[in-house]
């Protein structure tokens, strides 16, 4: 039995604010190494395995999941302080009131974290197999404005924003094709559906 365990998450300004308005239920991230056959996962276990399986043998690559269900992410922000409060860009852009300005995510301690998620489903899928309430969830609802969106394209140049995959699809890439693992790529992801909690509810 795997036991939940506490672990920090990173979020971008954008998605934080999804997340506390409640668009933002899912959050996908590259499985590594990238399976190259199938991928099949065994009752009971919580890693998935590709490669040949023979007479109960278990000797395939092993992928695991960075996050188990159960388990509870606190989110790392871009945060700023005074000494004595802490500041969120995702509530505010005024610096005025930090010293040194917005700090990086990256750089978040646990004492700072306000946002909790509980992991409440994983899975394994290719990336563009995303559905369009799968990209909802994932805080990329398309909402036509009036405007022509045939203007508005994803980073490939080709792909118009006219729905919720296709917007997801122009974030991803923003993030993840620089690092080789672009829309296009398909690359395989683990998909983590989650929900709010209380700081130390597990």
């Amino acid at each position: 039995m795997t036991l939940a365990k506490e672990k920090p998450i990173l979020f971008s300004t954008e998605m934080v604010r999804a997340i506390l308005a409640g668009r933002k239920t899912q959050t996908r991230r590259v499985m590594k190494p990238q399976p190259d056959s199938p991928i099949y996962k065994l009752p009971g276990r919580s890693e998935w395995f590709f490669g040949r399986c023979k007479e109960n043998n278990y000797t395939d690559t092993i992928v695991k999941p960075r996050y188990q269900k159960g388990d509870i992410l606190w989110i790392r922000e871009t945060w700023g302080d005074n000494g004595e409060r802490i500041f969120y860009k995702a509530d505010s852009a005024d610096t005025s009131k930090m010293y040194g300005g917005w700090k990086p995510s990256i750089h978040m301690p646990r004492a700072a974290a306000r946002i909790f998620l509980r992991v409440a489903d994983v899975r394994v899928e290719r990336l563009q197999e995303i559905s369009e309430d799968d990209a909802i969830a994932e805080g990329c609802k398309y909402d036509w404005d009036g405007n022509d969106w045939r203007t508005f394209y994803t980073i490939d140049k080709k792909t118009p924003i006219n729905s919720s995959r296709a917007k997801f699809g122009s974030l991803w890439n923003k993030i993840n094709a620089k690092r080789s693992y672009g829309w296009g790529v398909n690359p395989w992801i683990w998909v983590y559906t989650f929900e709010q909690t209380q700081e130390g509810q597990a």
